[in-house]
């Protein structure tokens, strides 16, 4: 990928990213708590209907387009430059019996290679650019005039950064915390004329944000510790009311959903 967004990325490390996902992977209701607000959105505000198409940006191995396909009817379309990303989403929808095309390029070269989508959507990916307009940009090539464009990423503000920052800061290297502000977040409408239908933050607090403990200090295994006993706590249905509770301090993810204006734009 180009200089164009600022990647802080490479394709090589989301090799390495995916090459220990066990297959197959599908997003499904009652997976656990924190996935559920997410699907929430995803019904409250995604349009629905069989012809309907869908663009996923960074999608491999396409876990959240089977949800896409399965609960929401849409037909489905993957683009990832990582190509053992590629070889994985094609891999996890064969074995899911999923109809899907998947397509291995760069999102800021590829627009002129695929049709245009009802839904374009990227989860996990706008983080990982220092300039998120661009991104965005990026994403509305994709999209049909009056279609919806969602954007999601884990929120590394507040005491996430912090817990990141301690357990996990070569986490830290791969992205931009200030990406994930809701206050920039809500510049995207005006400056690309979207309108917006949600964005805020959800999940509530999520104890594993940073994923791993990369730190042998003792203090850092047992605050490790504390957060795994915490987060299966969290993930009682018991404790369901507390995932609606959000704030950019403490709230595991940003979720954006727009709608692009009827006018055809340029590519």
């Amino acid at each position: 990928m180009d200089d164009q967004g600022q990647t802080l990325t490479s394709p090589a490390y989301w090799d390495k990213y995916w090459q220990d996902r066990a297959l197959p992977t599908e997003i499904r209701k009652g997976q656990s708590l924190y996935l559920d607000e997410l699907i929430k959105v995803f019904e409250n505000y995604l349009p629905r209907g069989e012809s309907r198409t869908a663009l996923e940006i960074g999608g491999a191995p396409g876990g959240y387009l089977a949800f896409m396909h399965r609960a929401l009817g849409y037909e489905i379309t993957v683009l990832d430059y990582s190509e053992l990303g590629c070889r994985m989403a094609k891999k996890n929808f064969e074995l899911l019996d999923i109809p899907a095309v998947v397509c291995c390029g760069d999102m800021f070269e590829a627009a002129d290679r695929l049709p245009r989508f009802d839904l374009v959507f990227s989860l996990g990916l706008i983080e990982h650019f220092s300039e998120p307009e661009r991104v965005i940009e990026a994403h509305l090539r994709f999209l049909k005039p009056g279609g919806t464009l969602m954007i999601g990423c884990p929120n590394f503000l507040g005491v996430n950064r912090a817990i990141v920052k301690r357990l996990a800061p070569s986490l830290l290297h791969s992205l931009d915390p200030e990406v994930t502000s809701i206050k920039r977040w809500s510049t995207f409408a005006s400056r690309f004329g979207l309108s917006p239908e949600f964005l805020g933050y959800v999940g509530g607090f999520e104890p594993l944000v940073a994923g791993r403990c990369e730190s042998r200090r003792v203090q850092d295994r047992a605050l490790w510790f504390a957060l795994a006993q915490l987060a299966k706590i969290l993930h009682h249905p018991a404790t369901r009311p507390l995932r609606s509770l959000n704030a950019g301090w403490w709230s595991g993810y940003l979720l954006g959903v727009y709608r692009a204006p009827q006018e055809a734009s340029t590519r």
